[in-house]
């Protein structure tokens, strides 16, 4: 991808990507080899139905907040299940928003309302603006690796109940100035329901 370029998985729609240990999926910057920098495209981002604060939140991807296909949420009574699809050994790579306020969602991989029957396994998010993004449903993550993101490693709000295991975030020395590890519930009202506590296992910040 280049400049504002992004692949998102409407709610509804479900994404496989299916790689292996010696052939991953990588999803990665235009730019020649060795000029690649985090930002370099927006990245990829699967919106679900599952349980967030509010129905049909909008990302600031698509031209207009009245383009659907950038809805996702379905309110804190929703279904905790559901699937936004199936990814194994896949990474992105110099991905993510511009790192304003208004950009959001300004990781390189995200998640948004996607629900517990989101299979994810292997994956990894390797300089990005932030890394993985989290927002609202419970999907569960196994094998994460999240290598020298600009800001953030992981970062999850709006609700976000999944669990994640066998996870690693290194920051580069001199490099991010962001947190392995953010998490909030909401700017707006930390007792917005539901309220995010997501559980996690066998982790290593470096």
């Amino acid at each position: 991808g280049t400049s504002d370029h992004f692949l998102m998985i409407s709610r509804g729609a479900s994404l496989t990507a299916l790689g292996s240990a010696d052939m991953p999926i990588v999803l990665t910057s235009n730019a020649p080899v060795g000029s690649r920098a985090p930002r370099d495209w927006r990245g990829l981002v699967l919106l679900g139905g599952g349980p967030t604060q509010a129905v049909d939140q909008t990302v600031d991807l698509t031209t207009s907040t009245d383009d659907l296909r950038g809805q996702f949420g379905g309110g804190p009574s929703a279904a905790p299940a559901g699937s936004c699809g199936e990814l194994s050994h896949v990474r992105v790579e110099f991905a993510g928003g511009r790192g304003n306020p208004t950009d959001s969602p300004s990781s390189a991989l995200t998640f948004a309302a996607c629900g517990r029957d989101t299979s994810i396994d292997h994956i990894q998010v390797h300089r990005g603006s932030d890394g993985l993004g989290l927002i609202g449903g419970q999907p569960f993550l196994r094998n994460v690796v999240v290598s020298s993101s600009a800001g953030d490693g992981i970062e999850w709000s709006g609700g976000f109940t999944g669990s994640l295991q066998y996870v690693i975030v290194q920051h580069r020395a001199g490099g991010g100035t962001g947190l392995a590890i953010k998490g909030s519930n909401s700017e707006g009202d930390p007792t917005a329901l539901p309220v995010s506590r997501p559980e996690i296992f066998n982790a290593t910040l470096v």
